[in-house]
């Protein structure tokens, strides 16, 4: 799937500028937007769905919402017009510099030409392919500022719902943020709005931020400039490599003093603008389990932990562990990613409860498929055959016999479950997909009563 963003002022300029000289064959192959995917596509051949998406400065962002992409952004200034407008709109910048981002002086935008893509795909898609897996979206979403006074004005509450949104969607606490690339436009009351709304969420003064784990906010604009289009995808692109290099950028924007119109308190809410290059500490979520270890845990204390996780449960938990322990570690790319889901998904072991692991979907699916392949019981409900007999499948069952159906025997069947004796998630984390689509999930029913009174 190809998907190429374009800013409705840049598509425009070529054709424009092409309407007053000579109109020749390739007039409408290379102004028209729409052939600009098909275009890619041809060259690469690819052959998925192609898209051109026009939503702004947010186009890049926008054109990443797909199962695997080429997510590409053009911002190409041809024409002067566009210049003219923004300039009698008081959009633009008078200096000679980029966007003078949070400064006292800050007076509008610098318009650049860019042209930026990034490849997206599902995880489990990259981690089978082996790619070289740059980042990991958690979450996206979009709204609008509908209650702001005009298009450079946004509104701060509804830049702040979102955030929120978005953070609950990735299942990610605020306060675990501890870098926040802003839009930063350069102008002094979009710049305002959206650092209030930034402070809100990500340090606000109802939870208070330790030293040690203070956010840092940044905006690639000071650097590069408004890409209008591409915007978004070159903000996206600084934090890979931010990621990949392990250190957070200075911030330029500044040429004299902070916008005054800035709230005071940022040493009160631990919020940092770096003005050097500083060591990028905190990259992901503490793992907790290193954290205990570190603290002085020790061996005994862990073993007993896992004794009384075993005994708890007696010989179906031991059974399933035994499975979940053999089929994970006979497949690396699954433990790698279940180790790093667990580990990292809690803060600290208090966390951990029935209702937030069930949140874990791809953990369920190891689980799941865990029990699929070795079923802790051997055998399933018992069932008493009524008086006058019964026929299930062909065969004759007289009355007043117990019977039952090993759950082995159900999960191991091709017409219930494809390919049987494969160890695949795919069953779960994409149910009703592909070749386990006619998979009867609903026969999966691993726990029942055990000899303690199994507790499931």
């Amino acid at each position: 799937m190809l998907y190429i963003s374009y800013d409705q002022s840049a598509a425009d300029d070529y054709r424009e500028v092409s309407q007053g000289q000579e109109v020749n064959t390739y007039y409408i192959p290379g102004g028209c937007r729409a052939l600009g995917p098909g275009r890619m596509n041809y060259f690469f051949k690819f052959a998925g769905p192609s898209y051109s998406i026009d939503t702004a400065c947010s186009s890049g962002l926008a054109a990443i919402e797909a199962d695997t992409a080429v997510a590409g952004s053009v911002n190409v200034l041809a024409n002067p017009d566009n210049f003219a407008g923004l300039c009698n709109g008081h959009f633009l910048t008078e200096g000679h510099n980029a966007c003078k981002t949070w400064d006292t002086a800050a007076d509008g935008d610098c318009q650049t030409n860019k042209i930026r893509s990034v490849v997206i795909k599902r995880l489990e898609d990259a981690e089978a392919d082996n790619d070289n897996i740059l980042g990991v979206i958690l979450g996206a979403g979009t709204n609008h500022s509908a209650e702001g006074v005009s298009i450079t004005h946004p509104h701060a509450g509804h830049q702040a719902y979102l955030a929120r949104q978005v953070l609950r969607q990735a299942g990610v606490d605020p306060l675990d943020v501890s870098y926040v690339e802003l839009h930063g436009t350069g102008t002094q009351a979009g710049d305002f709005e959206e650092m209030q709304g930034i402070m809100d969420v990500y340090a606000p003064l109802t939870k208070r931020r330790t030293k040690d784990q203070p956010p840092h906010i940044g905006a690639i604009k000071a650097n590069v400039g408004h890409g209008e289009s591409v915007a978004g995808t070159t903000a996206l692109i600084k934090v890979l490599l931010m990621l990949q290099k392990n250190a957070i950028p200075p911030h330029v924007g500044i040429k004299t003093e902070i916008n005054p119109t800035f709230p005071k308190d940022f040493d009160k809410r631990n919020l940092h603008i770096p003005f050097e290059i500083t060591t990028w500490l905190w990259v992901g979520r503490v793992d907790f389990l290193d954290r205990l270890i570190k603290s002085g845990i020790g061996f005994e204390e862990l073993k007993q932990n896992a004794i009384l996780l075993i005994t708890a449960g007696s010989e179906t938990t031991a059974t399933l562990l035994a499975g979940a322990v053999y089929l994970p570690t006979s497949h690396p790319e699954v433990l790698k990613k279940l180790t790093a889901q667990v580990r990292t998904m809690f803060k600290d072991e208090s966390e951990i409860a029935l209702t937030s692991v069930n949140r874990f979907n791809y953990m369920l699916a190891v689980l799941n498929e865990c029990l699929r392949c070795y079923p802790p019981l051997p055998l399933g409900a018992p069932r008493i055959v009524p008086r006058g007999g019964t026929n299930i499948a062909g065969y004759t069952i007289p009355g007043s016999l117990v019977g039952s159906v090993t759950q082995w025997v159900v999960y191991h069947d091709p017409t219930i479950f494809a390919d049987p004796n494969r160890f695949e998630l795919e069953r779960f984390t994409q149910p009703g997909v592909g070749k386990y689509a006619n998979d009867r999930l609903d026969a999966l029913n691993p726990f029942l009563v055990g000899p303690r009174n199994c507790i499931g």
